[in-house]
């Protein structure tokens, strides 16, 4: 490049010697009268790196950048240019009024030099044309790069869909957002701008895109409710298939707020949500805490919860999401349910999050100030939690810990967090159904925590929890604060409803609010539970003659791998385990604000951020398998543990904990047996769990897996616990069978024995 750079001055400088003396004169001022110039495209890495050179611009200076920038991909992008003149002093100005879309830097300079300027995405239905004019010393314009930037698809959304109002009347504002020229009505009359109650007042601008509309509505003195309706519409011919309505209903004075009747929390429910999709019909109101912290993102945008003196909770999904962060946590409100609906599963999240909630808007609610909040109820035993009274209330776990305290928070893919901040609501490339029902989505993620009695239940958090990176999973044992709430059980159903869609039962989880809820020692001397065996967490890409324990005396083989070493590469052969990635983080870090993605990684899972796995192919039929031959005996691989278990005597209960996933072509079926010899007949090995196993390239997560050991393991000199593939089908849930490169991977696995 520098060469390249002092041939083209070297030739510019000859140029200059060869012009006419009047064309290299100054004015009076300093400037060039006709000045030399030339535009260079500079090429990019990437293209430098294929062997691409700079590109000479020809005199039109006409530039075709796509809606989102100059590649079109939503966000902006930067270009770099080299300019080589004799024009002295120069400035690059954008057209006025586009500054906005275009920046430059630098924008001065003298004489020969290389900018860039950044264009940004066109928020517009119209094609923009515009220029970076490049400017003498007098600003006159010398040269100009004109650019021509695509049109964005059209935009039209609003605040909320309905709206219930007191019988007062009122006036608020209902944010518009459109990219392109709109009206409003009232009702069906596409002329009317009110109606004998309601009035349309004129919009004001709140961004480039986004406007208030000011509605009023008058006072109700008669003694039914009135419903109508404010449809906006984009102006332009062959879009009015986008049309946004806002249904809003008035009240009439009886069923007003004022006169409705004060109810417990305990008491609505137990009136009224039995039946799904019930909409309250009684004018009544309650008066509760909320014990959600928006602020966190630990939930959905739009979700609030709130708990009253009758200790039992109700859950909120707000239809204007954008006004739960108006409810902060233990601000006291009193929500009037009169024509609030019970819902069982969101349209808009799946069924992941599972339970009745209402739903409504927040003109229901009023803020009655900040109290010291709801102490919450403290719970010895983890199995108590399974009742329904807890549903949606604030508890803290007296004394837990983590089953496999390894990564943070939410150990999913940062890419996917990406997407999840920029696209709440959105569906995500690297999820699909096929890893439904045997693993969390990937909004979210679970660990597993244990009780003093052995009772276990997950910690979840959403993926746009902004505390999801604060610290790893510790070791020891204390307190856990959250919500009780639950989630669709992952466990395979073949129960049917009317329709023909599949049914789950739900299981409770702990939704966790904050970091500082989490008062879990990272002393390990305090865990609940000793280490017989701990296998992992992996070294970064290190060769290893084979698999031991880190802690206690152990080793993890494969029926199908033979030798059973560990290559130092993310993808091995058929004949050895190698690394596969984690998905899950070994170092905490800070995430400052989700709005503007401040402080949120940007690098993916692959590097050194994450734990390994390990991983192995061959999962069915092995020619090199030492348990399939033999009449009766399986074809299915096994992962193998032999253990030494004379230091389990005591009478604590014996755990088998570990992470693990399978591609898409890996397996997806396996049973767990053990046996005091290793070569014994399939038929003396006996069985504990069948369970399946997911795909982590639909999930973007390995899963927790715990299961009980049995006291008959307990003083062993030697035991064989195999993990063993049971069926010929993949994790996908598709019927298909394993591939044979198909992987399954595990991450750190513990043998634990509790303290008491």
């Amino acid at each position: 490049m520098k060469n390249k750079l002092k041939a083209k001055l070297s030739m510019l400088l000859c140029l200059l010697v060869a012009l006419p003396a009047a064309s290299c004169m100054d004015d009076e001022d300093g400037v060039v009268a006709n000045p030399s110039i030339e535009l260079w495209k500079r090429a990019s890495r990437d293209e430098r790196a294929a062997g691409k050179a700079d590109a000479k611009l020809d005199s039109t200076y006409l530039l075709r950048v796509g809606r989102g920038g100059l590649n079109g991909e939503g966000m902006a992008e930067v270009n770099s240019y080299l300019l080589y003149t004799n024009m002295g002093s120069w400035t690059l100005r954008a057209t006025p009024g586009f500054e906005e879309y275009l920046k430059v830097f630098p924008e001065e300079g003298h004489n020969e030099g290389h900018f860039a300027f950044d264009v940004n995405v066109n928020p517009t239905i119209d094609t923009q044309v515009y220029a970076l004019n490049l400017l003498d010393k007098k600003g006159n314009v010398q040269a100009s790069i004109k650019i021509r930037q695509d049109a964005s698809d059209p935009v039209l959304t609003i605040a909320y869909p309905q709206r219930s109002a007191p019988s007062a009347g009122e006036t608020f504002e209902l944010t518009v957002t459109a990219n392109s020229e709109w009206k409003a009505w009232v009702g069906n009359d596409s002329t009317a701008t009110t109606n004998d109650w309601l009035q349309l007042g004129t919009p004001t601008a709140n961004s480039r895109t986004e406007m208030l509309l000011p509605i009023t509505v008058a006072a109700n003195v008669g003694t039914e409710e009135r419903v109508d309706s404010v449809r906006i519409h984009l102006v332009r011919a062959g879009l009015e298939r986008m049309d946004k309505v806002l249904v809003i209903k008035q009240f009439d004075p009886a069923h007003d707020l004022a006169n409705a009747t004060k109810r417990t929390i305990a008491g609505v429910l137990q009136d009224y949500s039995q039946t799904p999709s019930k909409t309250i019909m009684d004018n009544v109101y309650i008066e509760a805490t909320v014990i959600s912290d928006y602020s966190k993102r630990g939930l959905p945008k739009g979700h609030l919860i709130v708990e009253d003196d009758s200790r039992s909770g109700m859950w909120f999904e707000l239809l204007d999401a954008d006004n739960a962060s108006l409810y902060k946590l233990n601000d006291k409100v009193k929500v009037h349910l009169y024509g609030a609906t019970f819902i069982t599963y969101p349209t808009n999240i799946g069924i992941q999050l599972a339970g009745q909630r209402l739903q409504l808007t927040s003109s229901l609610i009023e803020n009655l100030g900040a109290t010291e909040g709801i102490t919450p109820e403290v719970v010895d035993d983890i199995s108590l939690l399974q009742d329904p009274a807890y549903d949606n209330t604030l508890v803290t776990l007296k004394s837990v810990e983590f089953c496999l305290p390894r990564g943070v928070y939410v150990n999913i893919e940062d890419a996917d967090i990406l997407n999840a901040v920029a696209n709440p609501l959105k569906p995500y490339s690297s999820w699909s159904t096929t890893a439904d029902p045997y693993s969390d989505c990937t909004l979210e993620f679970g660990h597993i925590m244990r009780d003093p009695a052995g009772n276990t239940m997950k910690l979840y958090t959403w993926v746009t929890f902004l505390d999801r990176f604060a610290r790893l999973m510790p070791y020891g044992s204390g307190s856990v604060t959250g919500i009780v709430m639950k989630r669709k059980s992952k466990a395979k159903t073949t129960v049917k409803d009317a329709g023909g869609n599949a049914v789950y039962s739900d299981e409770y989880v702990l939704r966790l609010r904050s970091d500082a809820d989490n008062q879990v020692s990272s002393n390990s001397a305090t865990a609940l539970s000793n280490d017989i065996v701990r296998i992992g967490p992996f070294p970064q890409l290190v060769a290893m003659a084979g698999i031991s324990s880190q802690v206690g005396t152990a080793t993890l083989t494969a029926s199908s791998r033979i030798p059973q070493n560990v290559v130092a590469s993310t993808s091995g052969t058929p004949d050895a385990f190698y690394y596969g990635n984690g998905y899950s983080r070994m170092d905490a870090c800070e995430v400052i604000d989700d709005e503007t993605l401040a402080g949120t990684p940007t690098v993916a899972y692959g590097s050194g951020i994450s734990y390994r796995d390990i991983n192995t192919q061959y999962w069915w039929a092995s020619n090199s398998s030492s348990i399939t031959s033999g009449t009766g005996v399986p074809k299915g691989e096994a992962w193998i543990i032999t253990v030494n278990m004379v230091a389990t005597s005591g009478p604590g209960k014996l755990f088998l904990q570990y992470l693990q996933s399978s591609s898409t072509s890996g397996p997806g079926s396996f049973t767990i047996e053990w046996s005091t010899v290793l070569n014994a007949p399939h038929a003396e090995w006996v069985k504990l769990y069948d369970y399946k196993c997911c795909d982590i390239d639909n999930s973007q997560h390995a899963m927790q897996y715990v299961f009980a050991l049995p006291d008959d393991m307990k003083g062993l000199n030697q035991v064989y616990i195999r993990i063993r593939v049971s069926e010929n089908k993949r994790a996908t849930g598709t019927g298909s069978e394993i591939g044979t490169s198909g992987t399954n991977r595990m991450g750190m696995l513990r043998i634990t024995q509790l303290k008491n």
